[in-house]
């Protein structure tokens, strides 16, 4: 697809995850080093995960100065089960 572009962090990655290949960045995901590439006028910005992870990466970019309503997201992790 034109115009998508993805970047994949491992916080820890196994010995047989290859950088370049299985993975771009290592440890936790610091959106600084793709600054210049991410701070287009007009760009959306699109991630998922569980919401501490989606509250760092909505830090990170509105403290660039990215509008809330340039964020699209959505929120998963560990399902509680309920006791009846």
């Amino acid at each position: 697809m034109q115009n998508v572009h993805q970047q994949i962090w491992y916080n820890q990655p196994n010995a047989q995850d290859l950088s370049g290949t299985h993975y771009d960045h290592r440890g936790l995901m610091q959106l600084d080093a793709l600054k210049a590439e991410l701070s287009q006028q007009n760009m959306q910005y699109y991630f998922c995960g569980p919401v501490p992870f989606m509250q760092h990466i909505a830090r990170q970019l509105t403290n660039w100065g990215v509008k809330p309503e340039q964020l699209r997201y959505e929120c998963f992790g560990p399902h509680k089960i309920v006791e009846f």
